[in-house]
């Protein structure tokens, strides 16, 4: 990548927000944006923008910082996401659309990360529901959700069974 990577401005969310990103990382860590800088190569420079209205602009946000240091923002979530609820799955598919499956991962590992600190049962079937909302038949979100809940399920029967007063059964 070049010291000084040329930038493009990307218009996000209905409000307009604009994030001047370095091309060269943008091409490098997303399909949608190596092909979106190569059909503009023909447009003057100083015409070329990314206009991305239906994007979250916070979760565009975090994807802009981790282009950069490979972190979400160093900012409460509650204070830059409002709502954080499915926060990492949302994420994750914000990378599918830009077609980023670094960023992809990193936010799963994010999720996982918060699922493994013992409060939290991820996930439950609200979540499951969401997450098919989210994304597209055959997204491995989906399918690590739907592996997930069957986990869920056979450790809990077992775990259930186990503390069955009859058990083991004669």
């Amino acid at each position: 990548m070049a010291p000084f990577s040329k930038t493009i401005p990307i218009i996000v969310g209905p409000a307009h927000h604009t994030f001047h990103l370095q091309k060269d990382l943008l091409a490098l860590h997303s399909r949608f944006f190596k092909n979106k800088i190569s059909d503009l190569e023909l447009v003057d420079e100083a015409n070329q923008r990314i206009m991305l209205p239906k994007i979250d602009a916070s979760g565009f946000a975090e994807f802009a910082c981790w282009l950069h240091s490979y972190s979400f923002a160093p900012i409460d979530n509650d204070v830059l996401h409002g709502e954080v609820h499915l926060l990492g799955e949302r994420l994750w598919q914000l990378g599918s659309v830009l077609q980023a499956p670094g960023f992809q991962n990193f936010a799963m590992d994010d999720a996982l990360r918060y699922c493994q600190n013992g409060d939290y049962e991820w996930p439950v079937c609200g979540e499951v529901a969401a997450i098919y909302q989210l994304t597209a038949p055959g997204s491995k979100l989906r399918l690590f959700a739907a592996h997930s809940v069957r986990i869920w399920e056979i450790s809990f029967s077992v775990s259930s069974i186990c503390m069955h007063p009859t058990f083991p059964p004669d």
